[in-house]
């Protein structure tokens, strides 16, 4: 027992206490409270861990900026958004896919006009048919006008000749009736036919397609296509943060990942929708559509304040904070 004390005090703290615990175990199983094959048990003894989790920033007198990324992209900016201009009419047609290349004039979709196209043929028939019953009752008018001013012809017979000359001038009021109806149905349905094909109406590519636009009943609601103009380029963002602190005029620089870095100027800037334009100072010809960039800005700077490493700013979902040592070294 005195050489396991002696161990005992050569240990220190909350670990020499278990230890003495430990060989003072054996002991109570001799009398009979630990059965004896318990008794033996190893302890492992871990040296607690109060190493430094941190390490230390100084906190220095600095300028400071904070900077935004932009990521913008090179596109095409006039752009058409396509509207069938009539509601309920099967479109039968489409002559472009996404990314078809356009020229002013090309046909880019249509909707079945057969039902009309025939109606036209009927109504010009009937036009024809009422114009013919006009003249054949303008010759009978005529020819009893004759009758009726005749000498031989006895009182009788020119009363009758006049009511026959009357019904033959109702009926031509029917006829041009009927005629004017017809031309009116046959300049309603050539209108609705002449819109029945939609153009284009700028040179440039075919961005965007409506799916299963064949089959589709038209709605003047339903945008169906959209076209991007490629005469005119630029870089543009959509990127509400940042639309609410760049303002029309602002000079930026546009740098590529390749390297390759341009000055531009702020063109525009929509707050609701974040789209903001960089127009490019120089223009360079040799951008393809869809090239990748971003732009730094200095949102804020400030003059000699105190600062940190980025590196001891933690953030959370509302805010940020830093850790400072006390002197107490809490």
């Amino acid at each position: 027992m005195n050489r396991f004390f002696k161990r005992f005090k050569t240990a220190s703290g909350r670990a020499a206490a278990l230890f003495m615990a430990a060989c003072f175990i054996p002991a109570a199983g001799g009398c009979g409270l630990i059965p004896r094959e318990e008794a033996e048990h190893k302890l492992n003894i871990v040296t607690e861990d109060v190493s430094s989790k941190y390490t230390l920033a100084m906190a220095e007198l600095q300028d400071v900026e904070l900077t935004k990324t932009i990521v913008c992209t090179y596109s095409q900016l006039n752009e058409i958004k396509v509207f069938f201009p009539i509601s309920g009419y099967k479109v039968n047609s489409v002559f472009v896919s996404e990314g078809d290349s356009v020229k002013v004039g090309d046909p880019l979709a249509a909707f079945d006009v057969s039902r009309l196209e025939d109606a036209v043929a009927d109504y010009g028939e009937k036009i024809l048919e009422a114009e013919l019953e006009i003249s054949q009752n303008e010759e009978t008018i005529a020819f009893y006008n004759e009758k009726i001013a005749s000498s031989a012809v006895n009182l009788l017979d020119k009363e009758e000749y006049t009511i026959k000359a009357h019904e033959c001038e109702e009926a031509i009021i029917e006829s041009r009736n009927t005629i004017e109806y017809a031309q009116n149905r046959i300049d309603e349905y050539n209108e609705i036919i002449a819109q029945s094909v939609l153009y284009s109406e700028i040179e440039g590519t075919v961005y965007y397609v409506k799916d299963d636009l064949t089959g589709w009943t038209t709605s003047t609601d339903v945008q169906v296509m959209k076209l991007l103009d490629s005469g005119e380029c630029a870089f543009t963002a959509d990127d509400k943060v940042a639309a609410g602190y760049v303002k029309k005029g602002d000079h930026v620089t546009v740098e590529r990942s390749t390297g390759e870095k341009y000055e531009a100027t702020v063109s525009s800037v929509d707050a609701e929708s974040g789209k903001i334009v960089f127009d490019l100072d120089e223009p360079d010809y040799s951008i393809s559509v869809g090239t990748r960039a971003n732009i730094y800005l200095t949102v804020d700077s400030k003059k000699q304040v105190l600062a940190v490493p980025r590196v001891a700013v933690y953030g959370s979902e509302d805010s940020y904070y830093v850790y400072v040592l006390t002197d107490d070294g809490i």
